[in-house]
């Protein structure tokens, strides 16, 4: 996960995030083959998620995130391609989307310690100093344990690779059937109803499973977006600064949640639950979670308010 910065603001947590590193060569260029576009782009897309880790400047958790990022990208390119390609799609997703589980635990470790961090900075006046401790020195014993030198980190890495390897020998071959852009597009179409049906459910019946769901189709569509921006009508481009926003805030509202669910179940943390004042803290996470996931269906309501249709240039 990249760097977090909290700041208080009208008793919410705000987070920010490193802007999204969204590659040139992760668009769509007009003048060129559609499908030979995409094998190109998920080509280009592989390759860089396995030599992020030969980029010695580059801190492991950070490589992990890189990383992993590129699967996402690719999986966004993916859900453009409808149920016509289904045969690439659906062993693809699931392919990149096993890799990327693979590195999770790696960037758990990393990513849980820097949103408790910012969260202990910003949203716990009143918790007891003690839990709050206690609580950072598990997740200090967990990363220690996640990099340490018996640790599976070099395994999963190396395991990465080889998905990688074989998925980059896929992609050069790919068949992909396409009418053209206007395929793509009503793919992005597509997506964006996903995500405003999600975003409708998170408000009819919350759970932490609906928000995450949301949040993966918003960064589908942040990518998505980028990838087709030659095709896509200025204010549709406009909206990445908002997807990125949404992402930021269901991103860190999801930390908090597994944050939570570790607090109240995992074996480790049975110490901290032997404290009292842990109930405390739980509650500050409860209270944070409501304001992120406030103001992310404050933004979610313009962004999602009406279909895309007309924000699309459909090629004549």
């Amino acid at each position: 996960m990249g760097s977090l910065l909290g700041t208080r603001r009208s008793g919410v947590l705000a987070i920010h995030r490193r802007p999204e590193r969204l590659y040139m060569s992760y668009v769509l260029q007009t003048d060129s083959n559609t499908g030979e576009g995409l094998r190109r782009i998920a080509v280009e897309q592989i390759e860089r998620a396995i030599a992020v880790f030969d980029d010695k400047q580059l801190q492991q958790d950070e490589a992990v995130h890189r990383a992993r990022q590129r699967c996402k990208k690719i999986r966004a390119l993916l859900h453009l391609l409808g149920e016509a390609n289904a045969a690439v799609t659906d062993f693809e997703n699931s392919q990149m989307r096993d890799a990327a589980a693979g590195l999770a635990q790696v960037r758990n470790a990393d990513a849980l310690l820097d949103t408790y961090d910012d969260f202990r900075k910003c949203a716990t006046e009143g918790v007891s100093c003690r839990v709050l401790k206690r609580v950072r020195q598990v997740l200090l014993e967990r990363r220690e344990l996640t990099v340490g030198e018996d640790s599976q980190v070099e395994i999963r890495i190396e395991g990465f690779r080889a998905d990688m390897c074989a998925a980059l020998e896929r992609a050069s071959s790919w068949a992909i059937e396409l009418d053209g852009a206007a395929h793509l597009l009503l793919g992005f179409e597509r997506s964006h109803r996903h995500g405003r049906r999600a975003m409708k459910s998170c408000r009819r019946s919350p759970s932490n499973e609906r928000y995450h769901e949301w949040r993966k189709w918003s960064k589908y569509q942040l990518y998505q977006t980028r990838l087709l921006k030659h095709y896509l009508t200025d204010s549709l481009k406009q909206r990445v600064r908002g997807l990125i926003r949404i992402g930021e805030l269901l991103g860190i509202d999801h930390d908090l949640a597994v944050l939570r669910h570790e607090l109240v179940e995992a074996s480790d943390f049975s110490t901290v639950r032997d404290l009292t004042g842990v109930g405390g803290l739980l509650e500050a996470i409860d209270d944070q979670q409501k304001h992120l996931q406030k103001q992310s269906l404050k933004l979610g309501k313009r962004m999602y308010a009406t279909g895309l249709k007309k924000k699309i240039r459909f090629p004549s």
